[in-house]
């Protein structure tokens, strides 16, 4: 840190001074080496839990937000000191900044992107802007959305609910917000639609799944709650439906679009077409692999074998991989069955077989017996209770 702030504010030193400085590097080397101190042990455990990557933090741990907070609270107080009348909020990695004139914030932003520099981040410009006050408290959209009127007999509700979708869909490609289809998709929890109007609005649900594949959790969510209300789905819509996103994103290497499309077909068991599994399998996900071997275990897939070829993939070496967690949890569930001796030598491993031991799992399997609208497969990306039940609050 020394050489740091000497190199930034003192450059001349190197110049004048270089067997001072190049003594000043081997202490600032020999303090990286150090796993004595904290700072050294955490960038080493990151680098060892992203295959030795010294950019950025693994994307989707709980331990990626204690580090992200470690490194954006050193932030704020800096920032603190350096704009003590500067009033400013920062949520995760949002900052929202307060200054009587916009001159007060150009400079807190300045200050801002030199203190983010200083830990290697920059600040998204397309997402950052200064607008004066008064501003509204919600955008538009929300408070539109919100306020709709679901409600009345089927002739005026299908007509609302035509109306509310316009609306929605105009939003969507004028704002580019992935958030409006979520939103508008969630509020359905309690439109309680009316029997005559709920094929029509699976129709547009479907739509807005295409256009935004992140609202298809909240589609097959809401058709799962009518489900248990006692309203069918679509299948042939849903099926449809599902095979696009699989083979429109398959062909992006999308695993989290595929993932949530082979859930569908399990959550409403569903028969997965074969050129669909083929275009899965070539993600080379885990979450998409032990996804289809789910559904392969519960019948929901014709011909397996693309499905079983990867078990000969699954050897001693497997465990210290990327595919790491499909090799365990296809050997824990009994999904897969290597060969004889590749079996046994993966089992054997130290950490593989403590875990076996303790019957440890990451991947919790619906079970088959259980009716179809409550049966479920659930992954990383889990349906927690709301999403199936009530409208929330919050805007994503």
């Amino acid at each position: 840190m020394l050489t740091t702030d000497i190199v930034r504010f003192y450059p001349s030193i190197y110049t004048h001074s270089l067997p001072w400085a190049l003594h000043t590097k081997e202490i600032a080397k020999a303090h990286r080496q150090d796993m004595g101190l904290c700072g050294n042990l955490l960038d080493k455990i990151l680098r060892e839990s992203q295959d030795c990557q010294t950019v950025g933090i693994p994307v989707g741990p709980d331990t990626s937000f204690v580090m992200a907070e470690i490194v954006l609270a050193s932030v704020d107080r800096e920032f603190i000191r350096s704009c003590p009348e500067i009033q400013a909020f920062r949520w995760y990695d949002d900052f929202e900044i307060v200054g009587r004139t916009k001159g007060e914030c150009e400079l807190a932003l300045v200050a801002l992107e030199g203190l983010l520099a200083n830990v290697e981040l920059d600040i998204n410009v397309s997402k950052t802007s200064i607008r004066e006050l008064p501003l509204s408290l919600e955008e538009s959209w929300v408070q539109e959305l919100r306020n709709a009127d679901l409600s009345g007999n089927p002739a005026t509700q299908r007509k609302a609910i035509n109306d509310f979708f316009s609306r929605a869909f105009d939003y969507a490609s004028k704002l580019n917000h992935k958030a409006v289809l979520r939103y508008a998709v969630r509020k359905l929890h309690g439109a309680a639609v009316a029997p005559s109007n709920w094929m029509h609005t699976q129709n547009l649900m479907a739509q807005a799944a295409m256009h935004e594949p992140e609202t298809l959790p909240h589609v097959l969510a809401v058709i799962n709650f009518y489900e248990s209300q006692g309203l069918p789905p679509n299948r042939p819509l849903l099926n449809t439906l599902l095979c696009e996103i699989i083979e429109t994103y398959a062909m992006r290497q999308l695993g989290s679009e595929v993932a949530w499309s082979i859930w569908g077909f399990i959550q409403f068991n569903l028969r997965i077409p074969q050129e669909c599994v083929e275009s899965a399998v070539k993600v080379g996900d885990d979450i998409v692999m032990l996804l289809l071997l789910d559904a392969a275990s519960k019948q929901l897939v014709e011909d397996r074998a693309s499905l079983d070829a990867m078990a000969d993939k699954i050897t001693s070496a497997s465990f210290e991989s990327e595919h790491w967690l499909f090799a365990y949890e296809a050997v824990q569930k009994g999904w897969l069955s290597p060969p004889a001796a590749q079996h046994a030598d993966f089992r054997r491993g130290p950490y593989v077989s403590a875990l076996l031991n303790n019957g440890v799992y990451f991947y919790e399997a619906g079970n088959e017996d259980e009716v179809p609208n409550t049966r479920t497969a659930r992954h990383l990306y889990g349906t927690p209770s709301w999403l199936w039940y009530k409208m929330p609050e919050e805007v994503d």
